[in-house]
């Protein structure tokens, strides 16, 4: 799907999302930090609940189709 995930620079939370998630698209372009999925684990970053989750992809790969 995405090679490339996104988070906040001045994230304290140190979460990072899929580029469609709703809470990525929150993040200005100014602090956003793209990496792949295996810097940001190795980073401390976790993933985004709701873009991780089944029903995202789901919804993902129906507009896909």
């Amino acid at each position: 799907m995405y090679k490339r995930r996104i988070a906040s620079i001045d994230s304290q939370t140190k979460i990072y999302h899929y580029p469609g998630c709703h809470y990525a698209k929150r993040i200005l372009p100014k602090h956003q930090l793209e990496k792949s999925q295996h810097d940001m684990k190795k980073d401390g970053f976790r993933p985004c609940r709701y873009c991780n989750s089944m029903n995202f992809r789901l919804k993902q790969e129906q507009s896909n189709l």
